[in-house]
Order: C-alpha cells, then sequence, then structure tokens
C-alpha cells in the first residue's frame, strides 16, 4: 500500500482534530507545554502542517496564527544548528511528531473517528483508512476488531480469519497471498506499537533500562529478535529524542538515568532523521 495513492480523511480529520486540541492548551502550564506551543506555531506560521502527512492541511481549518517566535531565542539557535529552511523544517516535523502529547492525542483522534467509521464498514473498508506503515493505525485496527469480537488476537492468522480479508483486489491469483502478507504486517506492527508503548511507559514510571531488558517480546506475539530494536524506540519516544537538537536531553544524561549504555542511547537518538 502506498501512502501516497490513499485519500484517508479519518486520519486527515484525526490531524486536524489533535492540532486544534494542542493549540488550545494552557502554554504556561509547564516548559513542556510552552516547548509544544511553540513548535504548533511554527507550522502554523510557515501554513506547513501539511508536512505533518500527505495530503495538505489548510492553516484556515484549524486557527489563525499570532505568534511571533521568529524573534525568539530558540528560533535563533535552531536556525544557527541547521542553516536551511529545508532542513529547519523537517527538524520542526520530527519534533512535533515525537512530543509525547502530539503522538497521545493523535493516537486518541484516531481511535475514535475510526471506531464510530468501523459501525458502517467491513474490516476491509476499515483497513483502507489506515496507513499501512503507521504502527498506531494498525494497532488501533487489531484493537477494534478485539473489542468487536471481545477476544484477544494472538496472530496473524486470527486475524486473517476473524476479519475474513482473504483477497485485497480481484487478481484471482495472487491477491490472497498479498491478502496473507498485508494481515500479517497489519498484526506484527500492531504489536510492535504494544510492546513499545508499554516499554515506554515503563520508562516513564521511572523504570531502568535492566527492567526493559526483562519484559519479553513473546508477552506480545513477537519474536526475540524485535526485543534490541524496541527499547531503542521506547527510549527515543520516552525522552523525546527526535526533538530538535537544542532541545532534546543530552544522551549521557539519559544513559545514566536509565542505566543504559551510552551506545544504546546513541542509537536511540539517531532513529527517524528525516
Amino acid at each position: 500500500m502506498n501512502i501516497e495513492e490513499h485519500n484517508t480523511p479519518i486520519v486527515d480529520n484525526a490531524i486536524n482534530e489533535t492540532l486544534k486540541e494542542l493549540l488550545n492548551l494552557n502554554i504556561a502550564e509547564s516548559i513542556a507545554t510552552e516547548r509544544l506551543g511553540f513548535l504548533l506555531n511554527y507550522f502554523m506560521d510557515r501554513g506547513s502542517m501539511q508536512l505533518l502527512k500527505y495530503l495538505r492541511i489548510d492553516t484556515n481549518d484549524i486557527l489563525p496564527n499570532q505568534s511571533n517566535y521568529n524573534d525568539t531565542e530558540l528560533f535563533k539557535e535552531i536556525v544557527k544548528d541547521n542553516g536551511s529552511e529545508d532542513i529547519l523544517s523537517n527538524e520542526m516535523v520530527r519534533a512535533l511528531r515525537n512530543k509525547k502529547a502530539y503522538r497521545r492525542t493523535y493516537y486518541r483522534k484516531v481511535y475514535q473517528g475510526l471506531k464510530d467509521t468501523e459501525i458502517h464498514k467491513g474490516w476491509i473498508d476499515l483497513l483502507t483508512e489506515i496507513y499501512e506503515d503507521d504502527k498506531a493505525l494498525n494497532e488501533i485496527f487489531v484493537r477494534l476488531v478485539e473489542e468487536q469480537r471481545n477476544i484477544t488476537i494472538a496472530s496473524a492468522k486470527a486475524l486473517q480469519e476473524i476479519t475474513g480479508i482473504y483477497r485485497l483486489g480481484y487478481d484471482q491469483s495472487h491477491e490472497k497471498v498479498k491478502a496473507r502478507r498485508q494481515m500479517e504486517h497489519v498484526f506484527t506492527s500492531a504489536m510492535r506499537y504494544r510492546y513499545e508503548k508499554a516499554l515506554e511507559e515503563m520508562l516513564d514510571g521511572g523504570e531502568k533500562y535492566s527492567d526493559l531488558l526483562k519484559t519479553a517480546p513473546a508477552k506480545f506475539n513477537l519474536p526475540d529478535s524485535h526485543k534490541e530494536d524496541a527499547i531503542q524506540e521506547a527510549i527515543y519516544n520516552s525522552f523525546e529524542l527526535g526533538d530538535t537538537p537544542t532541545i532534546r536531553p543530552n544522551i549521557e544524561d539519559v544513559a545514566k538515568a536509565i542505566g543504559a549504555p551510552l551506545e544504546v542511547v546513541l542509537r536511540s537518538s539517531q532513529r527517524h532523521n528525516i
């Protein structure tokens, strides 16, 4: 499934609703929230909300911008670090996507949108509403199937049998194989999201790297080969290492705080470079 080829109004609307909700936060509550407000205002000023997705969002559909962040020291530091508008935009996209408030609000908005749609559509139609490579969306799809059937799905085979998705199109010779692979991808991606989220919540709760190592991927229907990569992703998410260089925490401080090898945190910090 090629992201650019699919129109996904539910996901588009969820992004819009996420941005509306975040823009209405009280930025005086904390430094973290103030930072989030800065990132949102950057996109509003640039009219660059379309960078958060693959279809354009008109900033006028959200809220008019009243910010003046160009004169802030933070903006000047980012410009100095990045040097060009293109790189700056990429840094800011990654930073906003990595904020916990954005990720969690986005998940909640998409879940509700897809849940409301599921009532009126079959599973194969619902599947077309999501982006194939978005782990959160794949997890929501599996979650909705589990909630409707009141069961826990432990394999891609079970997911396929319950949803009845054995074909994705009309090609009699290849569509069964494609459907099987698609369901395997959806299931594995969904389990990775759950695994990473559980690890992230452990870190947020003060647990250490050694505790993450004790959490087996098998608990989330995944092989052990997923452990190292999932732990790095959880560290990246928990400490928001995708933020801009002037804001993200020092990797040595992170390593010390969670008792992790420095090279593990370094690899975590280098993930998802746009």
